[in-house]
């Protein structure tokens, strides 16, 4: 079902609150969970299953494709506490790309070198004037790497800094959540955090080059995925309660809801959107599943397929190629990769650092996955353990499946970019 409606006044819009199962699988956003943790080093392939035909509703079971262990022997990298540097080294290249990873429960965000696999320097964002509570949450990068961006959920900001970590600009937004960039205009959608019981329905878009910001109404309650269509002005996003993905033209202020299928209660994390723009794929916590749109049609998703997956998949993304999709899996402590022709679990990877993942993206080049995890529950045992805990970035050969690094950041890892990668 679909209903294309013009946007209403910018008033806000009560949201239903979940009943106390639901709010319990809220604490995923920012707490660590108690889960099965993988093996050092586990291994073992298991065959893949004979794949359908492209783009027919299938769901495989968890797991179906190869599982894949992380090798035991790994390098493991600290770098920065949060007491060291909050700028670049001096002579770190000006045109190298860097990630953004946020530390949520410790007011910091961690900026890794993609070519070294190391911790370059620890933002810590009280020095910068912000809260012990600022509670960052999700970051995006220029695609020319001259800005990036954070969300601070606890000060009900998003915030842009230079790449030497300085404040250029500021958007007050009420607990702002996930970012997505849009690349082709000037424009940074911002959702609300998923563990806000009652925020306003409404998304932010700010006009990156003077961070101004307008609200949006999306027409459904508690707005939380996010993806920006490569193709042009359109952005989707999922509500955390209610059984619809709201379509927004950014062009004509025109909302399109379409329903999702199955008469199950749904949770949508994040939405993966092809390079070419016309798959749309969610990730359903509440239902270890991947729910799988042909958006062809911006204004009207039709869904193509389901995949039952690990334990609450996460923050997803396509590989630049649209060949896979890959996402963590938090409770799985597992990282799911699909194959976007068949619709299957190509590969299911466990191994050392991969303690509830939650950000993901993918480099410029298509070869190297960066996952962000918080370690919460402890799984992974740190080489380097801070006093308020170690978060981990996993680094994943995309080729072989393997996972090659384990970088060692403040405690609480979630929100990750890349620049030039994947999301944008």
């Amino acid at each position: 079902m679909h209903a294309r409606v013009p946007l209403p006044p910018l008033a806000p819009l009560a949201a239903a609150a979940l009943g106390a199962l639901l709010a319990a699988g809220l604490a995923g956003c920012s707490l660590g969970h108690a889960g099965p943790g993988p093996g050092t080093g586990q291994g073992g392939v298991v065959p893949p299953a004979a794949g359908p035909a492209a783009n027919t509703p299938q769901t495989p079971a968890a797991g179906s494709g190869p599982v894949l262990g992380g090798s035991a022997g790994a390098p493991v990298t600290g770098g920065a506490s949060i007491a060291g540097p909050n700028t670049l080294p001096a002579d770190f290249p000006a045109d190298r790309p860097l990630a953004y990873v946020t530390n949520q429960a410790r007011a910091a965000v961690s900026i890794i070198d993609p070519q070294s696999d190391s911790l370059l320097a620890t933002v810590d964002l009280q020095r910068l004037g912000f809260s012990a509570k600022a509670k960052p949450h999700d970051t995006a990068v220029e695609p020319d790497g001259k800005y990036w961006y954070v969300t601070l959920i606890g000060d009900n900001l998003v915030v842009k800094l230079d790449r030497q970590n300085r404040v250029v600009g500021k958007a007050e937004m009420e607990t702002p959540g996930l970012l997505a960039l849009d690349p082709k205009s000037d424009l940074l959608w911002v959702t609300r955090t998923m563990s806000a019981v009652n925020p306003p329905a409404r998304v932010g878009l700010i006009k990156r080059s003077d961070m101004s910001i307008e609200e949006v109404d999306v027409l459904i309650p508690r707005p939380h995925g996010m993806a920006v269509d490569p193709r042009g002005p359109w952005g989707y996003v999922s509500s955390m309660n209610a059984q619809q993905i709201a379509t927004v033209d950014a062009r004509t202020g025109t909302v399109s809801l379409s329903q999702i299928p199955g008469d199950v209660m749904r949770m949508i994390v994040e939405f993966a959107i092809s390079p070419d723009g016309t798959r749309l794929v969610a990730t359903d916590q509440m239902n270890d599943e991947a729910l799988v749109f042909d958006s062809s049609d911006p204004m009207h998703l039709e869904p193509l397929a389901v995949i039952h997956t690990e334990p609450w998949p996460w923050h997803a993304v396509y590989s630049p190629d649209g060949s896979e999709v890959w996402f963590g899996d938090q409770r799985g402590n597992s990282v799911t990769v699909l194959d976007t022709k068949t619709w299957t679990i190509k590969a299911v990877i466990k191994g050392n650092g991969l303690a509830e993942p939650h950000g993901i993206a993918i480099t410029g080049d298509g070869k190297q996955v960066f996952v962000s995890n918080h370690n919460g529950q402890g799984v992974y045992a740190p080489k380097a353990p801070r006093a308020a805990g170690t978060g981990t970035v996993v680094v994943i050969d995309r080729a072989t499946k393997r996972i090659t690094k384990v970088i060692e950041t403040e405690a609480d890892a979630q929100g990750l970019s890349i620049q030039g990668g994947r999301p944008w």
